[in-house]
């Protein structure tokens, strides 16, 4: 692999061919690179020296009946932050690493993001198969919302997460955590920590709260919403919602029959609905506890509790 250094001072620096490992040198370099010519990938190793900040083109030449040209670029140690820009629209950047890094724009393919110890600024960019690492700190991640079947976990720290396409899927990881789904069929769980959790506009979300006390709104339309452990806060806020009531204590606040609203239990689970003052309580043989708010016993349909 070839070696390109640069200086101290901001460097234009251009990986023309093969394999390439840059040394920037600090000073916020400008990095050019060009796609393969034969469809394989090429690898660029981009080092900076006192938390130095790139901007990296992919400036792929033009070449007659071949289809995306593609590049992978790891950013490694040193960098403070770094964005990159495609040459043109037809994404060729198809796959981007980054290491230990606090500040992040991705590509507009499919990018493999890995935070610092610290706190992280990380935004995917406009599309592509994204996943995200957060690691350590309290991370702020934007997962693209044309990445459908994208990923983003904020792992240690209090992060929060928000975005993400079609089937998307975003982890808390531990501490306290907010999450914001975008896309439609997104899947959000806040794992470890006392999180808050939003549902997308769109239908088709699960949400679930993990383990701590959780605070968890869907979107308008149909959501699965399970609190799991801890004393949770539920909400579906419109539409058709389903509400898996698990081993924790929860709380759901707009329970509503005319949105059709309904209350799921594990099969193998025995329940006992009672009507305690204004609300309908109901109690688990697992010992897991839902309280439906303002709702009275007497007026639920049939089926409104069943076992999956």
């Amino acid at each position: 692999m070839a070696t390109i250094f640069g200086t101290a001072g901001r460097d234009t620096l251009v990986g023309e061919a093969g394999d390439v490992t840059i040394e920037g040198g600090g000073g916020g370099d400008y990095i050019y690179v060009w796609g393969s010519s034969d469809l394989s990938y090429r690898h660029l190793v981009v080092h900076e020296i006192g938390s130095g900040n790139v901007l990296i083109f992919d400036t792929p030449a033009p070449v007659a009946g071949l289809g995306q040209l593609r590049t992978s670029i790891d950013i490694g140690s040193g960098v403070a932050s770094a964005e990159v820009v495609s040459g043109d629209s037809n994404q060729h950047i198809a796959d981007i690493v980054f290491t230990g890094i606090n500040n992040v724009r991705g590509s507009p393919g499919a990018d493999f993001i890995t935070g610092s110890e610290g706190a992280d600024t990380i935004d995917t960019g406009v599309g592509g198969l994204d996943i995200v690492r957060g690691y350590a700190g309290d991370d702020l991640i934007e997962l693209s919302q044309y990445a459908d079947h994208g990923e983003a976990n904020g792992n240690t720290g209090d992060d929060t997460l928000s975005g993400g396409g079609e089937f998307s899927t975003l982890y808390g990881g531990q501490g306290n955590d907010r999450i914001s789904a975008f896309g439609p069929s997104a899947t959000a769980n806040g794992n470890k920590g006392d999180d808050v959790l939003v549902g997308s506009i769109f239908s088709g979300d699960s949400l679930y709260g993990g383990q701590g006390d959780d605070s968890i709104e869907g979107g308008p339309r149909k959501d699965w919403i399970s609190g799991d452990l801890g004393h949770n806060t539920l909400a579906g806020a419109g539409g058709a919602d389903t509400f898996h009531a698990s081993a924790g204590d929860d709380v759901v606040r707009d329970f509503s029959i005319a949105d059709g609203d309904r209350v799921q239990i594990d099969a193998g689970l025995t329940y006992d609905p009672r009507q305690i003052g204004p609300d309908v309580e109901v109690t688990l043989s697992n010992s897991g506890h839902m309280t439906l708010q303002n709702v009275q016993l007497s007026s639920l349909p049939a089926g409104w509790i069943f076992s999956a």
